[in-house]
C-alpha cells in the first residue's frame, strides 16, 4: 500500500523525503521498542 502511495507522489524528491520519513519514523518505532524490553528484563 505505501508502495503504491509512493508511485502516485508527483516528484522523485516527495518520494524520497515521505520514504525517509516512514524510514526514520519505524527506526525510532523499534529503538522506543528495543529499550522498553531491555527496562523490562533488567528490573
Amino acid at each position: 500500500r505505501k508502495v503504491a502511495y509512493l508511485m502516485r507522489l508527483p516528484t522523485d524528491q516527495h518520494r524520497l523525503k515521505v520514504g525517509f520519513s516512514w524510514i526514520t519514523k519505524s527506526a525510532i518505532d523499534s529503538i522506543a521498542s528495543l529499550q522498553s524490553t531491555l527496562a523490562n528484563v533488567l528490573s
